[in-house]
């Protein structure tokens, strides 16, 4: 028989949980995509009391017990779970960043971490230390050399070694359990999901209960009991649901894999306050709407995507009052995936918002750089106005332009850049406005582009600029100016003209005369510098070929141009003619 339990109020959490949890998110969206299993809490900790198995998770910091006899499951505050549970200390410090650990009598097992996600080859590796000696053994294991050991025990002589597939900001399941001697090294037996019954192969950890001499073990879906012997006798798994009671998001095992309620999992994850009136309301939701969503869903996990994804069908526009509401929280973790969840509805209210937003002269980067992407991607005919709109984009582009003059020589300007001078140039020329341009334009008269600031924002600036003929006249001011000895940026600029040089960019192509004339003297400078950078050089000459190449320059350039060159220019002018037939 399971049975779930009500929640208690949750308080402070204990040192050594705080010390020995680490901080992962539980969604994530950079470099590894969400997966069905990321709501769930990562149980990282297993403890024992006579009567009950503990689970802590991490990220948030959450507390379960697991009564014996009738597995009674109910979610606890951290004053009751260290009140039921002794936790343990380890007699040893395991070294940093390793991703298991554990100690027995003096000696320490550890495990340094796998990675052979974006072409890099780093094996996992597992240690044995004296603790008093301090000097590690290396230990042969059966773990694939790609996996990294996520969790170990010493069972029985046997060391039971927990696995995990690590990629870009996250894991993924690995090859559940590998047991093997600690003595003799002999593979003893293999226990994941699809052959033996875990509820999952990414392993979060494994303990031995002192009270049955049993093996309890977590993974990304749920907690296992599992006999010596490798036999796992009970599976539970981890769902999250509404209390039918209370309205209030709540973890509940089953014996079977249970989808759970994604709407719950929203209302926790940007902390809906009033979660008893959102569950009335999801539940007056037409049942066809919510079979199709999941937890995967951007109407759960919000918008992270550039473009912001198409947004919901207006019948959801009823949740919009309490996904404003959750945007006021405190916790800005709460906050900033409420405002990603806001963004998938086409609402007024929503609009209102993020133009508060652009109004707001303290908010971060980020958050305006997100609110110009859903003001430019949800358009709508009601107020604001379009010149309204305009208005505030460009205050945001003057208040842009003077972060950027308040900023030191050497700092890095991207967050300024990135997140809101670029983007809102961009929505501006979207809307028919130049502003954003022209501010730039002016900002590269007088700029610096031997510093970090004024070079870090040009190379930024130039990467978003390949193929937009709007960019073209900032370029050629920066061109003008960037000093010889900035050997890669000179490089980066001219390629903004070589045609050759497509490197995955759209647009229509930048032919002209004038370009070839401005590359140039660019040429020139970079050439007769006393240092002169080989890849600058060679990128303004290849821009330069790639432009003579079209009949329609080559004519322009040598009737209106060539003509008036010397000096140096003249020379090197005709030794590129030459080689721009012979190509």
């Amino acid at each position: 028989m399971i049975s779930n339990k009500r929640p208690l109020p949750a308080v402070a959490i204990s040192l050594h949980i705080l010390l020995t949890t680490l901080f992962l998110p539980t969604v994530v969206y950079a470099g590894r995509s969400p997966e069905a299993w990321d709501h769930l809490p990562r149980l990282r900790h297993i403890d024992f009391s006579d009567n009950a198995v503990g689970f802590a998770s991490t990220a948030p910091k959450r507390f379960f017990v697991l009564e014996r006899g009738e597995y009674l499951w109910r979610e606890v505050d951290a004053e009751t779970y260290l009140s039921e549970f002794s936790v343990r200390g380890d007699s040893c410090e395991p070294p940093m960043r390793s991703t298991a650990w554990y100690s027995e009598e003096g000696h320490m097992y550890f495990a340094q971490g796998a990675y052979c996600a974006e072409g890099c080859n780093r094996h996992h590796k597992l240690w044995l230390v004296n603790c008093e000696q301090g000097v590690p053994l290396m230990v042969q294991d059966h773990v694939d050399s790609c996996m990294s050991i996520s969790a170990i025990c010493v069972i029985s002589g046997d060391l039971w070694l927990g696995t995990r597939m690590d990629v870009e900001y996250g894991g993924y399941p690995g090859d559940g359990i590998i047991v093997q001697s600690s003595t003799t090294g002999r593979l003893v037996r293999r226990i994941d999901a699809e052959h033996s019954g875990l509820t999952g192969d990414l392993i979060e950890a494994v303990a031995l209960d002192p009270e049955t001499g049993r093996v309890w073990v977590t993974t990304e879906w749920g907690v296992n009991e599992v006999k010596p012997a490798g036999i796992v006798a009970r599976s539970l798994f981890l769902y999250e649901d509404f209390n039918r009671e209370t309205g209030i998001p709540e973890v509940f095992v089953s014996e079977t894999r249970t989808t759970g309620n994604p709407f719950a999992t929203l209302a926790r994850t940007i902390g809906i306050d009033d979660t008893r009136a959102f569950y009335e309301t999801v539940s007056r939701i037409p049942e066809e709407m919510i079979d199709e969503v999941t937890h995967l869903s951007s109407l759960i996990v919000g918008s992270h995507q550039y473009p912001l994804h198409a947004p919901v069908d207006s019948q959801w526009n009823i949740l919009v009052p309490f996904v404003l509401k959750a945007t006021q929280n405190e916790d800005r973790t709460q906050t900033y995936y409420a405002e990603h969840v806001l963004a998938m509805f086409d609402d007024t209210r929503a609009r209102k918002y993020f133009l508060e937003i652009l109004e707001d002269s303290s908010a971060r980067p980020h958050r305006i750089g997100f609110a110009t992407r859903y003001v430019g991607s949800r358009r709508r005919s009601e107020t604001p106005t379009l010149d309204e709109e305009i208005r505030l984009l460009c205050r945001r582009v003057d208040q842009a332009i003077s972060e950027l003059h308040a900023m030191g020589a050497n700092s890095a300007p991207i967050p300024v850049g990135h997140a809101i001078l670029f983007p809102v140039t961009k929505r501006l020329q979207a809307l028919g406005s130049a502003y954003g341009y022209k501010a730039i334009e002016d900002y590269f008269e007088t700029a610096d582009f031997s510093t970090g600031r004024d070079g870090s924002l040009l190379y930024d600036f130039v990467v978003r600029s390949y193929h937009r003929e709007e960019a073209v006249p900032a370029i050629l001011i920066a061109l003008r100016r960037i000093p010889p000895d900035r050997g890669a940026l000179f490089a980066r600029t001219c390629s903004i003209f070589d045609m050759a040089y497509r490197s995955g960019h759209s647009g229509p192509p930048l032919y002209s005369a004038d370009y070839v004339g401005a590359l140039l003297r660019a040429y020139v400078r970079a050439a007769a510098f006393q240092r002169a950078d080989a890849k600058a050089i060679s990128a303004c000459e290849s821009a330069i070929l790639s432009q003579l190449q079209n009949p329609e320059v080559r004519s322009r350039f040598l009737t209106d141009i060539h003509p008036h060159l010397k000096g140096e220019e003249a020379r090197l002018s005709n030794v590129l003619l030459e080689k721009s037939q012979s190509r």
